[in-house]
C-alpha cells in the first residue's frame, strides 16, 4: 500500500512543470518592420514687382505654378505657396532628388534664377523660394528697332 505524504502530490506536478518550461523553445523575435516618416516639402513662388531681381516682403505670390517634388506635385495657392507631402517619406535610393517650380505656359512671367533645385537627404532643406518676373519686364532687356543708317535705303 502506498504512503501519502502531505506536499508531495503537489511538488512533484509543479516540479515537472518548471522543467517543461525551461526545456521549451525560445521563439524568434518578430522583425519589426521600418516605418518610414511622412516628408512635406514646401514651395512658394513670388513676382518681383519692382524690378529688383532679389525677393523683397512686399512680392506678392503667384497663384497656379506647379511645385513638384519626384512626381508628388502641387499648385500654388493665392499666397503663391505649395505643400507636397510625400507619404512613407523619401526612401535612400531616390536620393538625390529635384525639387522644381513649373510656370503654366499660358502664364505671363519668366523665372529670376534657377527654377529647380538639387538636395540631398543630409541637406534638411525642405522650403524653397522661386522669383518671378513678368514677361518682358526683365532686367536690362529692351526692345532694338533697327536704324537706318548711312548707306542704306528705305526703298
Amino acid at each position: 500500500m502506498m504512503k501519502f505524504v502531505p506536499g508531495v502530490g503537489i511538488a512533484i506536478p509543479m516540479l515537472l512543470l518548471l522543467i517543461s518550461c525551461t526545456l521549451s523553445p525560445t521563439p524568434e523575435p518578430t522583425p519589426t518592420p521600418q516605418i518610414f516618416a511622412d516628408m512635406a516639402f514646401s514651395g512658394c513662388a513670388y513676382l518681383d514687382e519692382n524690378g529688383n531681381g532679389e525677393l523683397d516682403p512686399e512680392d506678392p505670390g503667384l497663384e497656379g505654378l506647379t511645385f513638384t517634388v519626384l512626381g508628388w506635385s502641387d499648385r500654388t495657392a493665392e499666397d503663391g505657396c505649395a505643400l507636397v507631402l510625400i507619404p512613407g517619406g523619401v526612401p535612400d535610393r531616390l536620393w538625390p532628388l529635384v525639387v522644381r517650380m513649373k510656370v503654366p505656359k499660358a502664364a505671363p512671367y519668366e523665372p529670376i534664377g534657377p527654377t529647380e533645385f538639387t538636395l540631398t537627404k543630409d541637406s534638411g532643406q525642405r522650403h524653397f523660394e522661386f522669383l518671378f518676373r513678368k514677361l518682358g519686364s526683365g532686367l536690362g532687356l529692351r526692345i532694338v528697332r533697327p536704324r537706318l543708317g548711312a548707306g542704306t535705303s528705305n526703298q
